[in-house]
């Protein structure tokens, strides 16, 4: 059986007092959620870095092609709508992580979330690496949530990116989303209908003991400057803030699964 992790946080925590000491907590945990983001941002670079170059070489050797046979108007048109094609999917790749480097005002949207991970996906398998094979199943009829997407998208790659490092010799790692409708108090959520997002490795999992502590702020099981401890509780509290939750599932020799369950609501 595996051992289930789901915590609330209270609305206030008494290790810290109220007013400046409140408002230096609230600077802190916003410039450590900018630092994760710009972490994750990292890890993307050299994939995307890759993939941009992809890009970039067709983009010469379609030139090439056009410089050689300019009197050649089929071939220059076909060539010539190719280049475009490949601009317009660099121009999308950078935009998406400019997007995820900026701070975020935390403005909450209505977020199309099969688009998000479709979107998301061709990132993700830029930047795994060879090692973690990456599945994506999007269920249908997935509903539109009300929520911060660059916030949304960082930590999603958090998650995975947690996934990919939990598989020391590769292996299998699946996000799957779909809609779920809860109607009891499980996991601390109020009835009605949420985005389910699970992201599952086939790792060494965790014993009990880290389990526990899986959450916790600054807990990391990763050797020194390969993690900051804070991508599952800033998921936790991402999930939170937005009327949420994120539990984990785990057990020794059995991988990981982290869900996380967001309303399905659109912004007022």
């Amino acid at each position: 059986m595996r051992k289930v992790a789901s915590r609330k946080r209270a609305n206030s925590d008494p290790q810290f007092g109220g007013g400046d000491a409140v408002i230096e907590r609230d600077q802190l945990v916003a410039r450590l959620a900018q630092s994760e983001k710009l972490a994750a941002v990292g890890e993307l670079a050299c994939g995307v870095a890759h993939d941009v170059n992809n890009i970039l070489q067709a983009v010469i050797m379609g030139a090439e092609i056009i410089r050689q046979r300019p009197d050649d108007t089929q071939l220059v048109e076909k060539t010539s709508k190719l280049l475009s094609l490949a601009a317009a999917r660099g121009t999308s790749i950078v935009r998406r992580v400019l997007s995820l480097s900026r701070p975020s005002d935390r403005c909450p949207q209505s977020v199309d979330t099969s688009v998000l991970l479709v979107e998301l996906s061709d990132l993700l398998v830029m930047s795994l690496g060879e090692g973690a094979k990456l599945t994506v199943k999007i269920g249908a009829d997935l509903p539109r949530v009300c929520l911060d997407r660059a916030e949304f998208e960082t930590v999603l790659i958090n998650l995975a990116i947690n996934g990919r490092d939990a598989m020391e010799h590769g292996g299998a790692l699946i996000i799957s989303a779909h809609r779920q409708t809860m109607d009891d108090a499980d996991v601390g959520l109020s009835p009605g209908d949420y985005l389910r997002v699970d992201v599952v490795d086939s790792g060494s999992g965790m014993d009990p003991e880290t389990l526990s502590r899986a959450m916790e702020p600054f807990f990391t099981t990763k050797p020194p400057g390969k993690g900051t401890g804070l991508g599952l509780s800033m998921a936790r509290d991402f999930a939170e803030r937005f009327g949420g939750a994120l539990t984990i599932s785990s057990a020794p020799s059995f991988g990981t699964t982290v869900t996380l369950r967001l309303p399905a609501a659109p912004c007022s």
